[in-house]
């Protein structure tokens, strides 16, 4: 058995595993794990993590008994792992972790820091940085913005509300108040006017009233974000919210399916604002012959008529859209 702080140890686990024996290697003591060897799948996207672990104690939520305490990787590292991709032909970086505002928390150091230092690297690639709960994004915020004005960073920024009223936030355990979360918008807001912001939705949480889910859908309304992922509440082992008094499944259903209604409203009305709008936009996804889908510069995707290289930048038209992507043209030079 391994746990997720030990993959350094997987060789040892299958020797031992040969010879019949049964091991529980649960931890490695200073493991590296962005210096152990790894395959790309994407040859132009490396998924680049920068802890692991949390430092919540949301109600609903098995990160910590499945990760446990936030663990964050050396600058250093990060940095070395992505120089490297970058040097294989990497074009797109994702930050990734279970929340990237806790970065260096545990270390003495912080996520603008690491921005910082990974902004000063060269070459023909974009960052994209992940999930951060709004209440590190408060704490964070000027030198955080600061660090994202830089134009190998995605004007993007995923910070997961879960919910619109601040008695539910208090019942899922989340340490910030709906009031934050939209303090936070309109500051990356006012330094980035065009920035794509994704949030998150649990629809149907335990003890969750019909009021309490309108001002959910209500907040929805005033940020209008880029994207909302949405997810219907489903009781996970060993929670908190597992324990709680449970809302019946056709109640959980309807808000669902009406979360979903004005998610698609919202993104459509998004989209159409970026009609018109002519600028680069590099190549991500080649899924089908003939057809391709390209992000610009606040991650809006587009997509593309004709056969294109992944990784490629090129100029295009936005002229059209779907429910949750622009289309459009390649602006060919004359």
């Amino acid at each position: 058995m391994l746990g997720p702080r030990s993959l350094s140890r997987i060789a040892e686990a299958a020797e031992t595993a040969r010879g019949g024996i049964r091991s529980a290697l649960l931890e490695a003591a200073g493991e590296r794990r962005l210096r152990l060897p790894r395959r790309r799948r994407n040859p132009i996207l490396e998924i680049l993590p920068i802890n692991q672990g949390c430092l919540g104690h949301c109600a609903y939520c098995q990160t910590r008994l499945a990760r446990g305490e936030l663990l964050s990787f050396p600058i250093a590292d990060i940095v070395e792992r992505a120089r490297r991709a970058i040097g294989e032909g990497a074009r797109e970086l994702w930050l990734t972790s279970q929340d990237t505002g806790a970065y260096g928390a545990d270390i003495g150091t912080s996520l603008p820091r690491l921005l910082e230092a990974l902004g000063e690297l060269e070459g023909g690639h974009m960052f994209r940085l992940g999930m951060a709960s709004p209440h590190w994004l408060k704490r964070d915020m000027a030198p955080l913005l600061d660090a994202l004005d830089n134009p190998r960073f995605y004007r993007f920024i995923h910070a997961p509300v879960q919910s619109g009223d601040d008695r539910v936030l208090r019942a899922m355990r989340r340490p910030y108040a709906v009031r934050d979360f939209e303090w936070a918008v309109d500051a990356i807001r006012s330094r980035f006017p065009r920035a794509a912001i994704w949030t998150d939705i649990i629809a149907g949480f335990p003890t969750e009233t019909g009021e309490e889910f309108e001002r959910t859908l209500d907040l929805l309304r005033r940020v209008r974000p880029a994207t909302v992922n949405r997810s219907r509440f489903s009781p996970r082992p060993g929670t908190e919210a597992a324990a709680m008094p449970q809302l019946p499944s056709g109640a959980i259903s309807e808000r669902s399916r009406r979360l979903a209604r004005l998610v698609e409203d919202i993104s459509r009305e998004s989209l159409k604002e970026w009609i018109g709008w002519a600028g680069e936009a590099r190549i991500v996804e080649t899924k089908k012959p003939g057809t391709a889908m390209a992000r610009n510069f606040a991650y809006r995707p587009i997509a593309l008529r004709g056969d294109y290289e992944p990784g490629r930048i090129v100029r295009v038209r936005a002229s059209g859209q779907t429910t949750y992507h622009l289309t459009g043209s390649e602006i060919k030079e004359t």
